[in-house]
């Protein structure tokens, strides 16, 4: 958010590339998606808490939402990575013209 800032404050608003609006909206929404996901963890860590208290973790319902909640994170990853390595691109082409 920093970076993008620092070459967005570089810009007049007529001169803000359509591609910034993009990036904008797509870090709002992974940190949407972050938020969600940490709220998600966090239930599920009680559910684990609960089934400890009564003595049994290797239920079926924790196993599959283990499942699901690994393939969130790898689908969170590779998303995050991608747009990383749009930005990186998109803020050496706004340095270099700037």
């Amino acid at each position: 958010n920093d970076r993008f800032g620092n070459i967005l404050s570089k810009l007049t608003p007529h001169d803000v590339p359509p591609l910034a609006e993009h990036f904008q909206n797509q870090f709002i929404l992974q940190r949407d998606v972050l938020d969600i996901m940490r709220h998600d963890f966090k239930q599920y860590e009680n559910l684990i808490e609960n089934e400890q208290k009564k003595g049994d973790v290797a239920t079926p319902e924790l196993s599959q939402m283990r499942i699901a909640y690994k393939t969130r994170i790898g689908d969170f990853e590779r998303i995050w990575n991608d747009l990383s390595k749009e930005f990186l691109t998109f803020e050496k082409k706004e340095i270099i013209s700037a």
